[in-house]
């Protein structure tokens, strides 16, 4: 296929970052999303929020200012999306470590990390010029699930797109 013969259109963000901790469903989601859209846009699997948050628990010596500062650039230049898949159930999480057999995040962990993505979604949105469409991962059983969350996230840029 010749690169004149391909469809031309503009996307509302120049990418759209799935953030969530482990086992919420982030990659599902992302994945169903991008079937949905037949992967117009550029997607990324967790970033800055991900690393900000695993550091405050995990403690491996990484830059938070730094990470924070990075974000910020990265805001200035790109139009973002980030879509944060908002967990308040720990307990779906902890069935889902052991079920899963995760080596990352420990269950005793969980509630913690919960109240650290919370926390710092709503910092660095006072911070950081980003668009943020938070989702309702708590009820995510099955693929229907997680394809229902993309669909919204779909109804989110279309909206405002309008």
């Amino acid at each position: 296929m010749n690169t004149s013969d391909m469809p031309t259109f503009e996307n509302d963000y120049d990418v759209i970052i799935f953030e969530a901790l482990d086992r919420a469903g982030k990659t599902t989601t992302k994945k169903c999303f991008e079937k949905l859209t037949l992967y117009k846009y550029i997607t990324i699997d967790r970033m800055y929020l991900t690393a900000i948050c695993y550091e405050k628990i995990k403690k491996r010596d990484n830059n938070i200012d730094k990470y924070i500062r990075d974000f910020k650039m990265f805001c200035n230049i790109l139009k973002v999306l980030v879509v944060y898949i908002k967990i308040d159930n720990g307990d779906l999480i902890k069935e889902r470590i052991i079920r899963e057999n995760e080596k990352v995040l420990k269950t005793e962990e969980v509630d913690d990390l919960i109240n650290i993505f919370n926390n710092t979604i709503e910092e660095l949105k006072k911070e950081i010029n980003f668009d943020l469409c938070v989702l309702d991962g708590d009820n995510c059983r099955d693929l229907n699930d997680f394809n229902n969350l993309a669909l919204q996230i779909l109804k989110r840029i279309e909206e405002k797109g309008m």
